[in-house]
């Protein structure tokens, strides 16, 4: 089906309008540093689990969102965690691919977990969700922002790496995915040898709604990111594009 370019525009303004109810504050998700550092590990798996079966992006982010949003309003212990991630994975697959995940593929991958208990967790999760199962996560605007630069692919790989390596981190979602997206695009782009003005200049603010100073903390906390992982630190674009 062929999507106007209006009908874009006015679901772009429609998620941003949505989005708030999707940022959870550094403290109300982060109840116990176990917790916190279970939820990072919980993210790296579903990161690998997302690339060793060929699942959309957007599976795994969507994954992410319904993990930190169960997180926050949930009763979950750390060793229910990775239960509680593979059944935000099942979930997630059920809105993005064309075909979901089977409960028992995650079994076999799962630890300490089965059939019953995940179909169990889908019951707590969706409560948890309050049956809400479309989220305005950073792919959605981060690919808006790139089509509207016309950036070439290079550069997008570029602003989707960067948004795939910050999901591991409180940070992401701390605050709004639109934000996000614009920072992780504004530092793409900055990677690709264009000036400030050039990432980011009246064109995005005009069709994002964000100006340079309203993304400019979550260039700073990217920044801080990518220099405290210094593996990530040392890559070149080049290599970014390609990983």
């Amino acid at each position: 089906a062929v999507v106007s370019t209006q009908s874009t525009g006015e679901i772009f303004w429609n998620e941003k309008q949505r989005e708030a109810k999707w940022v959870f504050p550094y403290l109300q998700l982060a109840k116990s540093n176990k917790i916190a550092r279970m939820r990072s590990n919980c993210v790296d798996w579903l990161t690998e689990i997302s690339a060793t079966w060929n699942l959309a992006t957007d599976t795994l982010f969507v994954a992410v969102m319904f993990l930190d949003k169960a997180l926050r309003t949930g009763e979950w212990s750390v060793p229910q965690m990775q239960g509680c991630a593979a059944t935000c994975l099942i979930l997630a697959s059920k809105m993005e691919e064309v075909h979901a995940i089977p409960i028992a593929d995650l079994v076999e991958v799962t630890p300490g977990t089965s059939h019953e208990l995940l179909k169990s967790y889908e019951k707590n999760i969706l409560i948890d969700l309050e049956y809400e199962m479309v989220t305005p996560h950073a792919m959605l605007f981060l690919r808006r922002y790139n089509t509207i630069s016309g950036v070439n692919l290079k550069t997008h790989l570029i602003s989707k790496y960067l948004a795939t390596l910050v999901l591991r981190y409180q940070g992401h979602c701390s605050g709004p995915q639109s934000v996000l997206a614009a920072a992780t695009c504004f530092l793409a782009r900055r990677l690709s040898g264009l000036s400030e003005l050039e990432a980011w200049s009246n064109k995005e603010s005009l069709y994002s709604g964000l100006t340079f100073p309203e993304i400019k903390n979550a260039v700073c906390f990217l920044c801080h990111v990518l220099s405290s992982t210094s593996r990530y630190a040392r890559l070149s674009p080049n290599k970014v594009a390609t990983t």
